[in-house]
């Protein structure tokens, strides 16, 4: 909307940038500047949220599980057997989600290097 429609239906403001009374006509591409630099900034901050959640989580029920383990041997150690910990572990489903985010990344760099360098 900013770059193509926003022009010629409501029209782009002039800056007035060195406050000479010389306006720039491209207020546009720094409301474009702008909203990409907000969205870059709010989905790092949500990928960085996402990975810490995703360690705290996996953390919880890891040392959860242990408790469990210690309750219901009676051993002395909540230590699992090499064996007993692949066992717990998550099935391995692929490379695909993080190499597609890599490439969603690198189109995004790709597209938009133009106007935020």
């Amino acid at each position: 909307y900013l770059a193509f429609i926003m022009p010629h239906v409501e029209g782009c403001d002039p800056v007035d940038r060195n406050g000479d009374g010389s306006f720039e006509s491209n207020s546009c591409i720094q409301s474009i500047k702008a909203n990409l630099l907000l969205t870059f900034i709010i989905h790092l901050g949500t990928v960085v949220v996402m990975m810490w959640f995703q360690l705290a989580s996996k953390w919880w029920a890891e040392r959860s599980e242990q408790r469990r383990c210690l309750e219901k041997s009676g051993r002395g150690s909540n230590k699992y057997t090499d064996v007993e910990d692949q066992n717990k572990r998550e099935a391995y489903e692929g490379d695909t989600a993080y190499f597609l985010e890599l490439m969603i990344q690198l189109g995004l760099v790709t597209m938009f290097s133009s106007i935020l360098p």
